[in-house]
């Protein structure tokens, strides 16, 4: 997985007509390391991810008789790092696609092509939905002021999470949701050098960013013909 590959989903996604339902995200992420490098031959934490924010877009479509319903997305997130307490002259990216897959337990039979618009019947059932997803994501750091050198990790990401479609109108759904998203951290492959002189391998397959995700999504739906 490079960066072509994926530049090309983020092609094929803005490909995909918008005639039917399409939405956006934006969350807040608590970002968490879980890992340890070495400087010198000695542990050290890694330098932290501050929380962030985020932005999302999606593509909507489901099965046609069970509430099983797909979002193909794409995402941004940023956040600042204070390496060495120097303020924030670091910067964290990530820019990625995953593939959302929702579960509406309470209305698995439910028979209707649409997200929440209009619906009969209690919110929670018609709406409470559990999300799964695998994706991938292009992980950066980037230095503005030379304190740390810049670091780049494509990594497999993958998460889940829930939430409460609420119908707004026939035209909008709003999303409460919450979702938790785990992947490689990009220090992962960062290298430097052991008490000896020798170049190591900071970090490894082990080091982990998760973050924690809290956020409001708005889904649109413009086939009228369908209302």
């Amino acid at each position: 997985m490079n960066r072509t590959l994926l530049l090309s989903l983020f092609a094929a996604f803005l490909s995909l007509p918008l005639t039917a339902q399409f939405g956006v995200t934006t969350t807040y992420n608590i970002n968490n390391i879980n890992g340890e490098a070495l400087v010198d031959g000695l542990p050290y934490d890694v330098f932290p991810i501050d929380n962030g924010y985020e932005i999302q877009a999606h593509y909507w479509f489901r099965l046609p008789n069970k509430r099983i319903e797909f979002q193909p997305t794409v995402f941004y997130a940023g956040a600042s790092i204070d390496a060495f307490n120097a303020g924030p002259a670091v910067t964290f990216q990530d820019f990625g696609f995953q593939f959302e897959v929702n579960v509406y337990p309470f209305d698995f039979g439910g028979d209707c092509g649409c997200p929440t618009f209009g619906k009969q019947g209690p919110k929670l059932e018609k709406g409470f939905f559990v999300q799964l997803f695998p994706g991938i994501a292009r992980r950066s750091v980037r230095s503005n002021g030379g304190i740390a050198a810049d670091l780049a990790e494509t990594a497999f990401v993958y998460g889940g999470g829930i939430g409460l479609d609420i119908g707004v109108s026939n035209l909008l759904t709003l999303t409460p949701i919450a979702t938790v998203r785990r992947g490689r951290s990009p220090y992962a492959s960062l290298k430097s050098t052991d008490g000896t002189g020798n170049p190591v391998t900071l970090g490894n397959d082990n080091d982990q960013l998760m973050s924690y995700q809290l956020g409001i999504q708005a889904t649109f739906r413009f086939d009228k013909k369908r209302y």
